[in-house]
């Protein structure tokens, strides 16, 4: 029996991309915790910081020259918790959950939208880690940390006593099905 070939270690350098966005993923699930014990300005402010080291992984990515399909596979994933499931249920413990049903759905169709915002980036791109599509300058469809942060503009606006915690919960709804919408869109 043979053995495989043996693979050239991967240097640290090459490592430190994906550990940011394996961070970024913790701030989102973190942020998803803080809003189930109902600690919800810090759980919009870890997605806010989330967003800022999305950004942060694809730079480094490109200057280490570390990028990787499976860095790219990482970062999509971990947008899909963090910019999609966790906004949405946070906005939803906060805001919807007196909803019921109305409430869920605007949740879900925020998180489905967010998943095939990110599927068709991913296709588009033909190779998932370019940091746009290879003819386009300009994204189609808001980005998944944009949506988040959109999405979280009920709770941003709670936070700073703009809007009552529980308060419009059908125009917030309504507001997060808007986002869905401008997430899936073709608009660049």
């Amino acid at each position: 029996m043979s053995r495989p070939p043996r693979r050239a270690p991967v240097a640290l350098v090459q490592l430190v991309p994906n550990m940011v966005t394996l961070a970024g993923m913790s701030l989102g699930l973190t942020a998803i915790r803080f809003a189930t014990e109902g600690y919800f300005a810090s759980a919009a402010f870890l997605i806010l910081v989330a967003a800022v080291l999305d950004g942060l992984d694809g730079l480094l990515a490109r200057r280490l020259k570390a990028t990787s399909d499976i860095g790219a596979q990482l970062d999509s994933l971990s947008d899909f918790v963090t910019f999609g499931a966790a906004p949405a249920l946070i906005v939803y413990l906060q805001h919807l959950s007196g909803l019921a049903g109305l409430g869920w759905l605007a949740t879900l169709l925020f998180v489905g939208a967010c998943g095939l915002r990110l599927a068709r980036f991913n296709v588009q791109s033909g190779k998932v880690n370019d940091a746009t599509p290879p003819d386009r300058a300009h994204f189609v469809g808001v980005p998944a940390p944009a949506g988040a942060l959109l999405g979280l503009l009920p709770s941003f606006l709670a936070a700073s006593g703009a809007l009552a915690p529980a308060g419009w919960p059908v125009t917030v709804s309504l507001w997060l099905v808007l986002v869905a919408m401008l997430m899936v869109s073709t608009l660049r």
